[in-house]
């Protein structure tokens, strides 16, 4: 069960998606294993979510 689940979308906005991730990273105090991110991708970013720390369990849902 996961406790927070963050819903982001994006079209072709690889820098944006790395700097969320590594904010992400930054943070102190959390735990990981109950957050659950939701990617939906408009775009070709599969490359940088698989790049993702895998701190976090990751649903990746290319949209055609």
């Amino acid at each position: 069960m996961y406790l927070l689940s963050l819903v982001i979308t994006t079209q072709n906005r690889k820098k944006e998606l790395l700097r969320f991730l590594d904010s992400l990273d930054k943070q102190q105090g959390v735990v990981f294993n109950n957050i659950q991110i939701i990617f939906i991708d408009q775009g070709n970013n599969e490359d940088v979510i698989y790049y993702a720390n895998r701190k976090y369990h990751i649903e990746y849902i290319p949209y055609c």
